[in-house]
């Protein structure tokens, strides 16, 4: 555990290989930093470690991985409270290749990044992220998957929280089914910077018939209430 002062490693690891379970690691308090040169992987190959970062503690990496591998399961990353931060130069997965990870960033706390994703690859499924609360704030200056490759992925974003992404795919290959995203609660927000739009695959969501409804389609400006999912079979979005 870190609660003070600048720690530096070229990577942190939080769970390594198989038999890795259970290991948790708090970065807590104003003033403690946790720094990679790399990779900050909670989960690599193990299952059910965790990652709090708290009462303004500080993580900074190249690039953020919860649940890495095809074994690395129940994984989870907690960022709570003003001021604490997670920052990643490059991209931030949310189940990389692994299964049943989560990503929560609640009370007020920060997560930044590049690229982001909830299941990145075919084997990534059931992975998700909440965000929730007032001034809880995950940015994505790129693009924002919920399900590139995989399936039954899902964003939440309720209770005044805030996503904000370049422009947000949902199911962008047709390998990817029953991922979903939804929005809910007073003051919320999920905003896509370039387009304002979402993008899902019309393969794997059918609703979706054209390019123009693919590019044009809102995800959610100051809305209360929104939820899209991308189904083989054709469905309605909620709205």
């Amino acid at each position: 555990n870190f609660t003070s002062g600048t720690n530096a490693f070229y990577d942190t690891y939080v769970g390594y290989t198989t038999n890795a379970t259970n290991n948790l690691l708090n970065v807590s308090g104003a003033g403690t930093v946790l720094t990679n040169t790399n990779a900050l992987i909670v989960g690599f190959d193990g299952r059910g470690n965790s990652l709090t970062i708290s009462s303004a503690g500080v993580v900074s990496s190249k690039n953020g991985y919860i649940g890495s591998a095809t074994n690395s399961s129940g994984n989870s990353v907690l960022v709570t409270g003003a001021n604490s931060l997670w920052t990643n130069s490059q991209n931030l997965r949310v189940g990389s290749e692994g299964r049943g990870n989560s990503l929560v960033i609640s009370n007020g706390g920060k997560v930044a990044n590049v690229e982001g994703s909830i299941g990145y690859t075919g084997s990534s499924s059931n992975n998700s992220a909440l965000v929730t609360g007032a001034n809880s704030v995950w940015t994505n200056s790129g693009y924002l998957y919920v399900g590139a490759y995989g399936s039954s992925n899902s964003l939440v974003v309720s209770n005044g929280g805030t996503v904000a992404a370049l422009i947000s795919q949902i199911g962008t290959f047709g390998s990817s089914l029953n991922n979903s995203v939804l929005v809910t609660g007073t003051n919320t927000l999920s905003n896509n910077s370039a387009t304002h739009s979402a993008q899902m695959n019309p393969a794997s969501s059918p609703f979706i018939q054209t390019k123009k409804q693919l590019v044009e389609r809102p995800l959610c400006l100051a809305c209360s209430n929104l939820e899209f999912r991308n189904f083989q079979s054709a469905r309605s979005p909620i709205s």
